[in-house]
C-alpha cells in the first residue's frame, strides 16, 4: 500500500554548502553507523561527561566524523569540539588492505610468532654459532616489526611484508643495530 512505503523517507542532515549532507536513515527506515555513532556519542557524554574523546581509525573515516561533529552541532550539543579523529593509513599485504571484516589480519601473537620464526631461518643461516643465538632471535623479530611500525608516518598507507621488515639492509629493524654495532666496535 502506499501508506506502507510513506512510512519510511531517507532522512539527510544538509550541512551547508560545499560540504557532503549527512544521510542519518536509509529509505528502508534502517540506520547507519553514522546515527549509531551519534547515539553511542551522546550516550557516552551523559554517562563518562568526557573532556575531550579520541577516534583512533583510519584516515578514510575523515569525512565521517567531520559529518558526526556538524550533525551534534546542528542538533546544539556543545561539546561537538571535544571529539577528535586521530587518522592512520591502512596496512596493505599483497596491495590489498587488512581488514578484520574481510579476515585478512593476524593478531599481534602470530605476527610476532611469524617474524621471530622468520628470524631464526635468517640467523641460522647467516650465524649458526652466535652466542646467546635464542635471545638474539626474539629480540631481533620482535623489534623488527617495532622498528617497521616506528619508522613509518602513521597517516601513510604501508605495504606489511615480513621478508621485507627482516632484511639485514636498508632501514630495517635488524640493520640498525647491526651498523651501529660495526660502527662502535673497537678497531
Amino acid at each position: 500500500s502506499s501508506a506502507a512505503s510513506d512510512v519510511y523517507k531517507r532522512q539527510i542532515v544538509d550541512l551547508g554548502e560545499n560540504k557532503t549532507p549527512a544521510l542519518i536513515k536509509k529509505s528502508d527506515g534502517t540506520t547507519l553507523y553514522i546515527t549509531r555513532d551519534i547515539a553511542a556519542l551522546i550516550d557516552r557524554k551523559n554517562k563518562y561527561n568526557f573532556d575531550e574523546i579520541l577516534y583512533v581509525v583510519g584516515s578514510e573515516q575523515t569525512l565521517h566524523f567531520e559529518q558526526i561533529k556538524e550533525v551534534l552541532q546542528k542538533m546544539g550539543y556543545d561539546y561537538f569540539d571535544s571529539i577528535h579523529h586521530i587518522g592512520f593509513g591502512m596496512v596493505l599485504q599483497d596491495g590489498k588492505k587488512m581488514s578484520t571484516r574481510g579476515g585478512r589480519t593476524a593478531s599481534l601473537n602470530v605476527l610476532l610468532d611469524n617474524s621471530i620464526e622468520l628470524a631464526k631461518k635468517i640467523i641460522e643461516e647467516k650465524n649458526p654459532n652466535l652466542p646467546n643465538k635464542d635471545e638474539v632471535i626474539k629480540q631481533v623479530g620482535v623489534g623488527a616489526v617495532i622498528f617497521n611500525d616506528l619508522k613509518n608516518y602513521r597517516i601513510n598507507d604501508i605495504e606489511f611484508k615480513l621478508e621485507d621488515i627482516l632484511k639485514f639492509e636498508g632501514e630495517t629493524g635488524p640493520y640498525i643495530p647491526v651498523s651501529y654495532t660495526h660502527l662502535t666496535l673497537p678497531t
